[in-house]
């Protein structure tokens, strides 16, 4: 539908007009001659009862009078009273106005403007003139008793206003009396009408509802969502070709310049925090690079100052130790030249005890020589005898073999014997002892037979035995042969060592001669030495203090290159490190963004590691080491949860650390 609310609107205005004038129509006839005294009285009667108790006619006091009570007892303020007792006078006047010029009856007439208005006017005059005044001033005494006259006042009003309600219910009385004579005429009638009436306006409202309201509380929940700054909220009622449409499609182009808008603005913030952001990277960076290398710089020069400084305590002590060793050398070179001379002396008994070793060494040598020969035609006898062994053996085998064949051929005589009956009984009895010594030939060629074996083994084991005896024979030439060359050698080195103890007792004296000379100059080079030592030790103060005033310099000179925005605090709490440098430190001071370490050897500028402070662990860079065993770190990572807890914990009730520079916090932790 495409209709246009404006002719609908009169449309509808024509509807409610000619129901308004039809329900206005059924109710003065129905007033002419509505009765009075039914059950739609009753109710009407009630309901009028029920509004004068709740809601008190402005005409009565009774409002007025209880505000001031609730302003006198505190209950509500000076200000909300005023302007609520504002309000009920204005009412008040209002209200007698109209019933001064209202066709009323004199006598209530009489009743309610002389006697009720003039009381009300003093009461309203007592409030305005005395009271209140009192009441901004603090003067309870003044208010108490403008608040005494304010009550009599309103008892006066409270009468009079009860005279005015008797003679109103005695006028309505009588008023009733004339009306219910034509109570049940038109009844039927207003009904009628009425649910006429209500059904026309009942659709026509709905029909409103739904056409008109629904789109326009779309619109306004749109509207609400497009200022509560959600942009991408879909505009409803744009298709539409009415107001609302227009209206809608007014809005969504509101949206859309909106969403442009908070592009530009999103953009132009973000463009603003990047410069920003870019200009202040660009001086931490610049600060952060003149403090590492300003920090670089000074602690090589300290590395190197203390290298110094050890060296020339180092050369201090080593004079020192040539000073005292040098008199003991002195000492020593008479000693040493006194045992050269015993050794000299030694050496010549040792040549002629090492000679005659030599001589020994070479008869022991002949003598296992001819031991060995000896051996080996021990050797060769015991290997001629276990041949001979062998071939009797040899002979053993064949006699039990032939002790074999003479046992087979008296066997068989034996039975050519039986054979022949009476005739080969002799031969028999030949055969029977023919085979008897057989049987005991073969068994002494067995017991010949283990007895070479027994000879065999035991010819076997002096063999070995014999071979031995010859290894260790060769063994001995041997060690003899190693030991005469060693012989030869050591008399060699006795001879050497004698020409040598004769040049170290000329060295000797040699060194007891130069020995003084090297004492002087050991007591000048100690000298020198502590003089070298006080020198370095001023430069590495001046270079420590140069590095604080750099650094104070730097990161005091603007609001974005100082790191220590964050405020520090001492805790001086023992903690661990791990990475680079892992060791146990003691953090002096602390802060969200870095820490000042004591204790911390071995850390340099640049190195990175994990700082760990209880239960907690934080990335850190080494920014300086102003002294040795200080350091300065700055956390690279933003604190966490469990760091943020440990360090509100440990900071609780302390004030933090006003320092600025290094030095200064090295006072401080000290």
């Amino acid at each position: 539908m495409n209709i246009r609310i404006r002719p609908l609107r009169m449309l509808f205005g024509l509807v409610v007009s000619a129901c308004f004038i039809a329900a206005v129509a059924v109710g003065m006839m129905a007033k002419s001659e509505l009765g009075v005294g039914g059950p739609i009285y009753d109710e009407i009667a009630r309901g009028k009862d029920l509004v004068a108790d709740i809601l008190p006619p402005p005409a009565y006091l009774i409002e007025a009078f209880l505000t001031v009570e609730q302003i006198d007892a505190g209950k509500s303020s000076l200000a909300e009273g005023r302007a609520e007792l504002a309000a009920l006078k204005s009412e008040f006047e209002a209200r007698m106005s109209f019933w001064d010029g209202a066709p009323i009856p004199q006598a209530i007439r009489q009743a309610l403007i002389h006697e009720a208005l003039k009381p009300g006017q003093r009461f309203w005059s007592l409030v305005e003139d005395r009271y209140l005044p009192a009441r901004e001033r603090s003067d309870l005494v003044a208010s108490a008793a403008a608040l005494l006259e304010i009550e009599a006042a309103y008892d006066e009003h409270h009468r009079a206003i009860h005279r005015v309600v008797d003679l109103a219910l005695a006028e309505n009385g009588m008023i009733e009396q004339r009306a219910a004579q034509a109570s049940n005429d038109y009844s039927l009638l207003v009904w009628l009408g009425s649910g006429i009436a209500f059904a026309i306006n009942l659709a026509g409202l709905l029909f409103l509802s739904r056409w008109l309201v629904t789109p326009l509380l779309n619109l306004r929940a749109a509207m609400e969502m497009l200022t509560s700054g959600n942009l991408a909220v879909t505009i409803p009622a744009v298709q539409r070709r009415d107001e609302i449409g227009e209206m809608a499609r007014a809005l969504e182009v509101l949206g859309t310049n909106e969403i442009e808008a908070q592009k530009l603005r999103e953009e132009r913030l973000k463009d603003d925090a990047r410069m920003k952001e870019a200009q202040s990277a660009a001086l931490r960076g610049m600060a952060a690079k003149i403090e590492s290398e300003t920090g670089t710089a000074v602690s090589d020069v300290a590395e190197r100052t203390e290298k110094m400084t050890r060296l020339a305590t180092e050369m201090t002590h080593s004079a020192s130790r040539v000073s005292e060793s040098s008199q003991a050398v002195a000492a020593a070179a008479e000693q040493a030249l006194a045992n050269v001379n015993a050794v000299s002396a030694a050496t010549e008994e040792c040549t002629a005890s090492v000679r005659d070793i030599a001589n020994q060494l070479v008869r022991a040598k002949q003598v296992t020589a001819e031991t060995v020969e000896t051996g080996k035609r021990t050797h060769q006898t015991i290997e001629s005898l276990s041949a001979s062994v062998g071939k009797i053996g040899d002979v053993a085998n064949i006699i039990a073999s032939i002790a074999g064949q003479t046992n087979l051929l008296a066997l068989n005589a034996t039975i050519e014997a039986a054979r022949a009956g009476e005739a080969g009984k002799g031969f028999a009895v030949v055969a029977g002892e023919v085979k008897s010594l057989s049987t005991q030939t073969a068994q002494s060629t067995e017991d010949i037979r283990r007895q070479i074996e027994e000879i065999q083994s035991a010819t076997q084991r002096a063999i070995q035995v014999v071979s031995e005896i010859g290894n260790k024979i060769v063994e001995v030439d041997n060690i003899s042969t190693t030991i005469a060359a060693a012989i030869e050698q050591q008399s060699a080195a006795m001879s050497e060592i004698a020409r040598n103890v004769s040049e170290t007792s000329s060295a000797a004296r040699d060194v007891a001669g130069a020995i003084a000379a090297v004492s002087n100059e050991a007591r000048s080079t100690g000298e020198g030495a502590r003089q070298l030592n006080d020198g370095v030790n001023e430069v590495a103060e001046s270079i420590t203090s140069l590095s604080g005033t750099i650094v104070r310099t730097i990161r005091t000179s603007s609001k974005d290159v100082d790191r220590r925005r964050k405020p520090r605090f001492r805790i001086d709490l023992k903690a661990t490190t791990r990475g680079q440098v892992a060791t146990e430190v003691l953090v002096s001071n602390l802060s969200e963004g870095g820490a000042f370490l004591q204790r911390a050897d071995g850390f340099r500028p640049g190195h990175n590691g994990i700082l760990v402070i209880e239960n907690a662990e934080m990335r850190f860079h080494v920014l300086s080491t102003p002294e040795k065993g200080v350091a300065h770190v700055k956390f690279t990572d933003d604190p966490n949860a469990a760091f943020l807890a440990v360090f509100r914990r440990l900071t609780a009730g302390k004030a933090p650390l006003n320092v600025a520079t290094g030095q200064a916090r090295v006072s401080q932790a000290a």
